[in-house]
């Protein structure tokens, strides 16, 4: 299936009459996935490997020192599996989350993926 040719004119009217700051978000998320997939694929599972521990499944946010509770109350995960813990055993034990905090992140991490995907969507090729 081949590529529609796109002319630079019709390109550049586009640009013109978008908002400057459209302009610069849809650059930012622009980017050539393709030929960075690679690269991703070697990072996410390295990521993924090293914020296991962090994410709090292997310890309760209680459980640590308040300074580093602090810490770990920055990562998302935490939150969430705090949420977990307190609908199990919120009777028995203290647990620290925000639930706003968790639902935040996970909006801008699904924004940005549909972005991407909308970036990209010119590229991608459904069997």
């Amino acid at each position: 299936m081949g590529k529609a040719a796109c002319r630079p004119e019709a390109l550049l009217r586009l640009r013109q009459r978008l908002p400057r700051h459209r302009r610069i978000a849809g650059e930012l998320v622009r980017i050539d996935v393709p030929a960075a997939q690679d690269r991703v694929e070697r990072v996410v599972g390295l990521i993924g490997y090293l914020l296991i521990p962090l994410s709090g499944v292997f310890m309760m946010a209680d459980w640590a020192p308040p300074n580093i509770r602090e810490f770990l109350l920055y990562v998302p995960f935490v939150h969430g599996v705090e949420m977990v813990r307190a609908g199990i055993f919120s009777e028995f034990i203290p647990t620290h989350y925000d639930a706003n905090y968790a639902v935040m992140w996970g909006a801008i991490f699904n924004i940005f993926g549909l972005a991407l995907i909308a970036g990209a969507r010119d590229r991608i090729i459904v069997d």
